[in-house]
């Protein structure tokens, strides 16, 4: 379902932009992770725990880069079955925001793969939409996706 969004300057006339918003939101501890994905413009929500070893270290950061994978392979399906112009994904970690966007450097070598991987993911949506981008909003914004990480635990 494609509901165009609509930009408000004073005095213009409204410009419709089909924008998908999908947020992401990723928590961690020390032997599992809870992932959730929320599209508002779909009603979309998903929520994923997964629980490992100790020795796996698992932490917020992957946990957030997990959200963040999740969230665009949703929205390469989506846009790959209908019109939009522009994906933006919009999450409630600066640092994986900024570090996605390659505003900061990846300095921790584990999350390379992660960073890659979203980088083939960012390449295969451009060839369906005019921009990809990422966007970080405070955590007071990004509730549903962090809800539906928790409704499964």
């Amino acid at each position: 379902m494609n509901r165009p969004s609509y930009k408000f300057k004073r005095g213009v006339i409204p410009e419709i932009t089909k924008t998908l918003d999908v947020h992401f939101d990723g928590g961690g501890s020390t032997n599992n992770i809870s992932i959730g994905v929320w599209c508002p413009t779909t009603g979309y929500k998903f929520g994923m725990t997964r629980i490992s070893s100790p020795e796996k270290n698992l932490t917020t950061n992957s946990a957030e880069w997990n959200a963040l994978i999740c969230a665009m392979h949703y929205a390469l399906g989506v846009v790959k079955q209908s019109d939009w112009e522009n994906v933006r994904f919009l999450g409630d970690s600066q640092l994986i925001v900024n570090q996605a966007s390659q505003a900061y450097k990846i300095r921790d070598e584990k999350f390379l793969p992660f960073f890659r991987e979203t980088q083939e993911l960012k390449r295969e949506l451009e060839q369906c939409v005019l921009s990809v981008s990422y966007e970080w909003i405070p955590r007071k914004e990004n509730k549903q996706a962090d809800l539906a990480g928790h409704l499964i635990l």
